[in-house]
């Protein structure tokens, strides 16, 4: 959840995205840093992103 207003988010504007991976069984969020999700910041830089976690 988000408390920026319609506007206030570069989201919006088509310059940020958020993402998270879920487990094998697609019921549990997976929040920890692992080879999965810098291998999906891997990608995200290839097409242009920044990644926050770097």
């Amino acid at each position: 959840m988000t408390q920026a207003k319609p506007g206030q988010s570069i989201h919006n504007y088509g310059y940020a995205i958020d993402y998270f991976l879920v487990s094998d069984d697609v019921k549990t969020a997976l929040w920890t840093v692992n080879a999965k999700w810098r291998r999906v910041a891997a990608i995200g830089k290839e097409l242009g992103f920044k990644w926050g976690g770097d």
